[in-house]
Protein backbone atom coordinates (compact mmCIF):
# COMPACT_ATOMS: atom_id res chain seq x y z
CA UNK A 1 0.00 0.00 0.00
CA UNK A 2 2.96 2.55 1.14
CA UNK A 3 4.55 1.87 -2.60
CA UNK A 4 1.23 2.70 -4.39
CA UNK A 5 1.02 5.94 -2.71
CA UNK A 6 4.52 6.80 -3.72
CA UNK A 7 4.45 5.75 -6.82
CA UNK A 8 1.16 8.17 -7.21
CA UNK A 9 3.00 11.06 -5.49
CA UNK A 10 6.28 11.18 -8.21
CA UNK A 11 4.21 10.31 -11.08
CA UNK A 12 2.31 13.51 -10.14
CA UNK A 13 5.38 14.94 -9.78
CA UNK A 14 6.73 13.84 -12.89
CA UNK A 15 3.86 15.24 -14.75
CA UNK A 16 4.05 18.60 -13.12
CA UNK A 17 7.70 18.83 -14.18
CA UNK A 18 7.22 17.22 -18.13
CA UNK A 19 5.02 20.28 -18.06
CA UNK A 20 7.15 22.92 -17.34
CA UNK A 21 9.51 21.03 -19.11
CA UNK A 22 7.28 21.30 -21.93
CA UNK A 23 6.26 24.65 -21.06
CA UNK A 24 2.72 23.17 -21.69
CA UNK A 25 0.50 26.06 -19.92
CA UNK A 26 -2.52 24.51 -19.93
CA UNK A 27 -1.79 21.35 -18.13
CA UNK A 28 0.22 23.71 -15.31
CA UNK A 29 -3.25 25.58 -14.63
CA UNK A 30 -4.72 21.77 -14.77
CA UNK A 31 -2.44 20.33 -12.44
CA UNK A 32 -1.89 23.19 -10.29
CA UNK A 33 -5.89 23.39 -9.94
CA UNK A 34 -5.91 19.80 -8.68
CA UNK A 35 -3.60 20.56 -5.63
CA UNK A 36 -0.69 19.04 -4.46
CA UNK A 37 1.77 20.23 -6.81
CA UNK A 38 4.90 22.09 -5.41
CA UNK A 39 4.59 24.91 -7.30
CA UNK A 40 8.44 26.45 -6.99
CA UNK A 41 9.97 22.51 -8.09
CA UNK A 42 11.83 23.93 -10.88
CA UNK A 43 12.82 22.23 -14.31
CA UNK A 44 15.80 21.77 -16.28
CA UNK A 45 17.61 25.01 -16.46
CA UNK A 46 16.38 25.84 -13.16
CA UNK A 47 12.46 26.87 -14.75
CA UNK A 48 9.84 27.68 -12.66
CA UNK A 49 5.86 27.49 -13.59
CA UNK A 50 5.61 30.97 -12.76
CA UNK A 51 8.40 32.03 -14.85
CA UNK A 52 6.63 30.60 -17.80
CA UNK A 53 3.33 31.94 -16.96
CA UNK A 54 5.11 35.17 -16.42
CA UNK A 55 7.21 35.48 -19.67
CA UNK A 56 4.09 34.17 -21.82
CA UNK A 57 1.74 37.05 -20.36
CA UNK A 58 -0.59 34.58 -18.72
CA UNK A 59 -1.55 37.15 -15.94
CA UNK A 60 -4.38 34.86 -14.39
CA UNK A 61 -1.99 31.60 -14.11
CA UNK A 62 0.83 34.17 -12.75
CA UNK A 63 -1.88 34.99 -9.88
CA UNK A 64 -2.72 31.22 -8.85
CA UNK A 65 0.26 30.53 -9.00
CA UNK A 66 1.54 33.00 -6.62
CA UNK A 67 -1.63 32.44 -4.37
CA UNK A 68 -0.27 28.51 -4.12
CA UNK A 69 3.00 30.27 -2.69
CA UNK A 70 5.32 30.08 -5.86
CA UNK A 71 8.44 32.35 -4.79
CA UNK A 72 8.86 35.43 -6.85
CA UNK A 73 12.46 35.24 -5.96
CA UNK A 74 13.17 31.79 -7.31
CA UNK A 75 16.06 32.52 -10.28
CA UNK A 76 16.99 29.99 -12.99
CA UNK A 77 20.24 28.25 -13.40
CA UNK A 78 21.56 31.98 -15.17
CA UNK A 79 20.29 34.08 -12.50
CA UNK A 80 16.49 35.00 -14.77
CA UNK A 81 13.34 35.07 -12.22
CA UNK A 82 9.88 35.73 -13.09
CA UNK A 83 10.25 39.36 -13.31
CA UNK A 84 13.18 39.22 -15.92
CA UNK A 85 10.69 36.69 -18.28
CA UNK A 86 7.80 38.75 -17.43
CA UNK A 87 9.93 42.03 -18.70
CA UNK A 88 11.09 40.52 -21.78
CA UNK A 89 7.60 39.76 -22.68
CA UNK A 90 6.61 43.31 -22.42
CA UNK A 91 3.42 42.62 -20.50
CA UNK A 92 3.32 45.28 -17.54
CA UNK A 93 -0.16 43.08 -16.23
CA UNK A 94 2.02 40.18 -15.48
Amino acid sequence: MMLVLCATATGAGDEWMSAIARRDLPAIERLLAQGNQDVNRAAKGGKTALMLAAGAGREELVGKLLAAGANVNSANTRGGTALMYAATHGDPKT
